[in-house]
């Protein structure tokens, strides 16, 4: 301890002394201490006072700055366009939702067949069509079928399945309205190994006598009525129950023939479906 220091702490020592009552009983001098805290509070209470406004000014003027801040972040988009908070929220949640319908709507077939190439389609198309004379929006699926190496769209009530034997490769599609199963209301495409080795002609013929066989009566379809992938086209009939349709398909030197195949009716709801799904197919090169 220093002098300086020593001098200091007796200054303050002695002026406390002065500062008692000349005649000092206990109960003045423990008053006279009283006193001296009593004054002393005030202070120290306004000084936590002060300590905890400052504290409170300092944290509210740091959470204005970052309020502000983010607040300016989110008030402009990319093109310096003024937006409100809200706004900017509801606007990065709408281009989550583009994005992600966007990806979903898209679909790419990469485990084609060697030498096949990449499908890009719409996985879903909306059409209007006619129904029992009303028009009607029918949501329609992206179908690939592997095999024929085609895509097309198919009504969400239609269902496919493929069998393949050592005679050849058939799909099978399927309506099933309100749930119930036509069995003999169909679109089959079919390959037969005998096939490679045959004219369209002969297929044809042996294709139409098959017909005759089971009971159908069978005609020929004028060309500028045939559907466009048919290089022949027949219809057929037995009696008023079943109707159906022959077509005959070459494409990359593969010949195939394509049943369509209804009951009455279903010839209504059936046939607008059949032109989307056959206006809409696209071979996959």
């Amino acid at each position: 301890m220093n002098n300086e220091h020593f001098e200091d702490i007796m200054s303050r020592l002695k002026k406390g002394y002065n500062g008692l009552p000349e005649h000092s009983s206990p109960e003045r001098i423990m008053q006279h201490i009283h006193m001296q805290n009593k004054n002393r509070k005030p202070k120290r209470q306004w000084m936590y006072a002060a300590s905890i406004l400052i504290v409170v000014t300092l944290g509210t003027i740091l959470l204005m700055n970052q309020w502000t801040g983010t607040e300016q972040m989110a008030s402009e988009d990319s093109a310096g366009h003024d937006l409100t908070p809200e706004s900017a929220a509801i606007m990065m949640e709408e281009e989550f939702d583009k994005n992600n319908q966007e990806s979903e709507m898209r679909v790419f077939i990469d485990d084609v067949p060697e030498g096949g190439s990449k499908v890009d389609r719409d996985k879903q198309i909306v059409k209007s069509i006619l129904i029992e004379g009303m028009e009607e929006e029918v949501p329609f699926t992206l179908y690939v079928d592997e095999y024929f190496q085609f895509s097309t769209y198919l009504p969400e009530q239609f269902e496919t399945e493929q069998s393949s034997t050592d005679e050849g490769t058939t799909t099978l599609i399927h309506p099933v309205f309100n749930g119930v199963y036509h069995e003999n209301s169909f679109i089959s495409i079919s390959e037969e190994e005998n096939f490679k080795n045959q004219t369209i002609d002969q297929i044809a013929e042996n294709q139409t006598l098959l017909l005759e066989e089971n009971g159908f009566n069978v005609s020929s379809i004028e060309e500028s009525m045939r559907r466009e992938i048919a290089v022949d086209h027949y219809a057929y009939s037995k009696g008023y129950n079943l109707l159906g349709e022959l077509i005959i398909v070459e494409h990359n030197e593969r010949k195939f023939v394509i049943k369509i195949q209804y009951s009455a009716e279903l010839m209504d709801g059936i046939n607008p479906r059949l032109d989307v799904i056959f206006s809409e197919l696209e071979w996959i090169e």
